[in-house]
């Protein structure tokens, strides 16, 4: 029933005809949703549909600082990788 409620979802995200509730019900049952999952869609229960789903909500974002640009006058340093790529190729 997972990949139904996930085809069911995505054709909501795409079908503007599917903003009627009366249509998203219909819809819906074709579908062959259960009631308790068109009953989260209508009342738009997130929470109860992630449950459905599997899917976790918490989402982690990191952001490190980028790489020191090299001051005027200073060689760039060359990347250990890129030196090894390089000689390999050329052998």
């Amino acid at each position: 029933m997972t990949n139904a409620l996930i085809n069911f979802v995505a054709k909501l995200g795409s079908d503007i005809t599917l903003q009627d509730p009366q249509a998203l019900v219909q819809a819906a049952q074709a579908a062959s949703l259960t009631e308790e999952q068109i009953t989260a869609l209508l009342n738009k229960e997130t929470t109860t549909l992630a449950g459905k789903l599997n899917i976790r909500t918490e989402i982690v974002c990191m952001m490190l600082p980028a790489e020191d640009e090299p001051q005027p006058g200073e060689k760039p340093e060359e990347d250990e990788d890129a030196e090894k790529d390089a000689s390999i190729k050329v052998a």
